[in-house]
């Protein structure tokens, strides 16, 4: 949340940040689109904020995957255009209620299977426009998984 990262903000904490990783996300693929939006779009924002403060800042490395474009036969190494603005999708968490941001769904997946794939891509999207002027890498695994022994 908002309040959180301005908590967590310190000057001597961040001052000498140099490289950002973002893995943050809700992996669930039957997530609600609102808490899809919330844990992978609106964190990203909330990382990007905190990052355009970061004096020292050379590298923020966001996660994403190779599922964001799964809808393409063919994926290359750009960020695809939405059928929607993210600015305006995100105001609809303001008023609209869960069953209807559920009718809205199957039009905004765009042949996507689900609201984590959906919600990577609009991620992308939002880096592309309120990250532009920050050192941004895209990184897309097609699988992430948990080390057998720490």
């Amino acid at each position: 949340s908002e309040e959180l990262c301005y908590l967590c903000y310190n000057e001597n904490t961040f001052g000498n940040v140099s490289v950002v990783f973002h893995l943050a996300a809700s992996i669930r693929f039957n997530e609600t689109l609102r808490n899809a939006l919330l844990y992978n779009v609106i964190g990203v924002r909330e990382m990007v904020k905190l990052c355009h403060k970061m004096k020292k800042l050379k590298s923020l490395v966001h996660v994403s995957t190779a599922y964001a474009n799964c809808h393409l036969s063919n994926c290359d190494e750009i960020i695809y255009p939405l059928n929607v603005q993210y600015d305006k999708l995100l105001d609809l968490l303001d008023w609209m209620t869960d069953e209807q941001l559920d009718l809205l769904l199957p039009s905004l997946l765009q042949g996507r299977p689900n609201t984590y794939t959906f919600t990577k891509a609009v991620a992308e999207t939002l880096l592309q426009n309120e990250a532009k002027d920050l050192p941004v890498a895209i990184f897309r695994p097609s699988i992430i998984g948990t080390p057998y022994h720490e």
